[in-house]
């Protein structure tokens, strides 16, 4: 069970502390605070005192040991300069020395440990003719509390998550004639429609003081990247009355959003219960790790059908697709570049939410798509009948103008050097976490 709102906040140190090496504060969250919302504001500053230490970089934010997101160290901080200016440890000439300040968020529900901690570190910049600076450890974040999210008993919900050319069009299509699940169109797109990926963004940035705002935007990046935030933010009197104020805020955000989400899933019940009578699952496609993990949270019966594609083939495939609409070298490039963080992405949600996923290759889909079929059906909870087989497979063979959309008349052998082109531009660590994940799947990169 994920924890829900409300809880306190615990801001813990490191076991060994890290001595005299830091000037660190953290503006907010306070130390036993109570909060009910879905992510909190984690702003402060962090200056290094060690002047042996190289410039601090980045916060790592790790659950369970695994790094989930980051935030840059680089907001000015004005106020620690002056408060700094009698103290000889620090270079008041580099103004760099002053962009201190961090401002990241802290979702309260990310970890499925009891206790519920994010652990923070510090990372350092590298430099080629000195030994790396591993990350320190700073300080770790506990959630506790005792609360559960009131789970929607509503129709089943069944998500395909993929990268974007992969096959989630054919797959939304293929399902889509199951009689027990029923798949929106839109212009004749299936998977197409994201009603309950918008209301969860929506209840995010409701309930997070606007700080997940970046959910709402095209994930081309790893999906836990924030923006500055705080707008319920004020200086605290002694008498504590802005506090209470907060508190009181964050109630009626968390409450009316947890409403607007479980009136649309109640909304949707009804609807497919008048379309399709005989569904007992919505399928809609979403590659945000934040709203899935707020969609399990909140739903009885959430399933993930999680596609992959051979990276190097998803990258010509990519570069094709770019060339075919004409986008800007720029777009392209940008898409190409974010190749390793989508992928990423996908290694994290396999790990985080395996209770729920069942991970399907787009290659096993088209030439061995029984077995496939067979095993997204057996994840679902529901019968693969010879009827619903011999559709897809059928479905799988004619193709169609999606399968002309997958393929392509150019030569791989450009595009897939190009693409050994770009592993080459990864550092070593990303490199090998890509490979671990992919030979994990039967694509090896070498």
């Amino acid at each position: 069970m994920i924890g829900a709102p409300p809880f306190t906040i615990s801001i813990l140190p490191p076991p060994g502390g890290f001595g005299d090496r830091f000037a660190f504060s953290i503006d907010t969250p306070k130390p036993n605070s109570q909060h009910e919302s879905l992510a909190i504001t984690f702003r402060g500053f962090l200056l290094r005192a060690d002047r042996s230490l190289p410039m601090p970089t980045h916060l790592l934010f790790m659950v369970n040991g695994r790094q989930f997101w980051a935030c840059d160290i680089n907001k000015p901080r004005p106020d620690v300069a002056n408060a700094m200016v009698n103290k000889t440890c620090f270079d008041r000439t580099n103004e760099r020395e002053w962009q201190c300040g961090f401002d990241s968020v802290l979702p309260s529900f990310l970890s499925e440990h009891p206790s519920r901690v994010i652990d923070v570190c510090v990372a350092f910049r590298q430099v080629a003719t000195a030994p790396v600076t591993p990350p320190i450890h700073l300080c770790s974040v506990r959630f506790e509390g005792s609360g559960r999210f009131a789970k929607s008993d509503g129709i089943g919900i069944a998500v395909v998550n993929s990268i974007g050319r992969s096959g989630s069009s054919l797959l939304s299509r293929i399902l889509g004639h199951h009689p027990l699940m029923f798949v929106p169109t839109l212009q004749g797109q299936y998977g197409e429609v994201f009603i309950l990926g918008f209301f969860a963004r929506a209840l995010a940035v409701l309930s997070s003081e606007g700080a997940l705002s970046y959910v709402n935007k095209p994930m081309l990046e790893p999906d836990i990247v924030m923006t500055m935030s705080g707008y319920f933010g004020m200086d605290e009197q002694t008498d504590g009355l802005e506090n209470e104020l907060r508190r009181g805020l964050e109630h009626i955000r968390f409450r009316h959003g947890c409403q607007m989400h479980n009136e649309a899933v109640e909304a949707i019940t009804r609807y497919v219960a008048q379309r399709k009578p005989t569904a007992r699952y919505w399928l809609e496609k979403n590659w945000n790790s934040f709203s899935l993990n707020l969609m399990r949270a909140m739903n009885q019966n959430l399933k993930e059908v999680i596609l992959i594609r051979n990276p190097c083939d998803f990258w010509r495939s990519q570069q094709l697709y770019h060339s075919k609409i004409r986008a800007d070298p720029k777009d392209r490039e940008q898409h190409a570049r974010s190749t390793f963080a989508k992928y990423r992405t996908l290694a994290c949600a396999a790990d985080d939410r395996r209770d729920i996923a069942c991970i399907i290759r787009y290659e096993d889909l088209t030439s061995l798509p029984e077995d496939s079929l067979r095993r997204i059906c057996d994840s679902l909870a529901i019968d693969a009948t010879p009827e619903f087989l011999a559709s897809s497979c059928q479905m799988i063979r004619d193709g169609g103008d999606l399968k002309e959309r997958m393929q392509t008349d150019h030569s791989a052998g450009e595009w897939a050097e190009d693409f050994h082109k770009y592993l080459a531009t990864l550092s070593s660590a990303d490199r090998a976490q890509l490979n671990a994940f992919c030979e994990s799947v039967g694509y090896p990169l070498s």
